[in-house]
């Protein structure tokens, strides 16, 4: 979640009979409980960070914008590693992902969109790595002749072993699959 402060109000407190020295002794109060609670979230995310558990499946839902792609990136290669793949499947699978999603932010809104939604969904099936990556947004066919830039499906194609991409009216869904263990490219 990320909090823009530019949305914050200030508190339109009704005036109250408190001195100053009263209104000194609750701001060192208030100072000293969110210290604590800032401590307590650092810790709690320093201990969830050390205990990511093997799943079968992998779903986050954030904000598309760049600081979340490479978030989500982060966390689904640390997804990976608990599974046990190889560094090889874990690197090439991260970066299939993370084009994915920088597509999704690049590509899927226009700059004023009210929601910009992206999904990450993913899941071992028989061995197999299946991952979804999805926008609410508007697909745009690539140009043909797209200069330095445009080589991202053939990317992720070379990267897994397949790509389907699905482009409608609802938005843009593009399902990666490898195999979990393999022997080798």
């Amino acid at each position: 979640m990320v909090i823009n402060h530019e949305e914050i109000q200030p508190c339109e407190c009704p005036p109250t009979r408190y001195s100053r020295r009263d209104h000194d002794k609750r701001t060192i109060k208030a100072a000293a409980m969110s210290s604590a609670l800032t401590a307590s979230v650092l810790a709690l995310a320093e201990t969830t960070r050390k205990t990511i558990t093997a799943t079968k499946w992998f779903e986050l839902a954030v904000e598309a914008t760049a600081p979340n792609a490479r978030q989500l990136r982060a966390r689904f290669q640390q997804w990976l590693q608990t599974l046990s793949a190889s560094a090889t499947l874990v690197d090439d699978l991260t970066l299939a992902v993370y084009e994915a999603l920088a597509n999704v932010v690049e590509h899927a809104y226009p700059p004023n969109h009210p929601d910009p939604r992206m999904r990450l969904h993913a899941q071992v099936d028989h061995q197999q790595l299946l991952i979804t990556i999805s926008d609410h947004g508007r697909w745009r066919t690539p140009p043909p002749q797209p200069g330095y830039r445009g080589r991202g499906l053939t990317m992720m194609r070379s990267l897994t072993t397949e790509l389907h991409l699905h482009a409608s009216l609802d938005g843009t869904t593009v399902q990666l699959r490898a195999p979990l263990h393999c022997s080798g490219r």
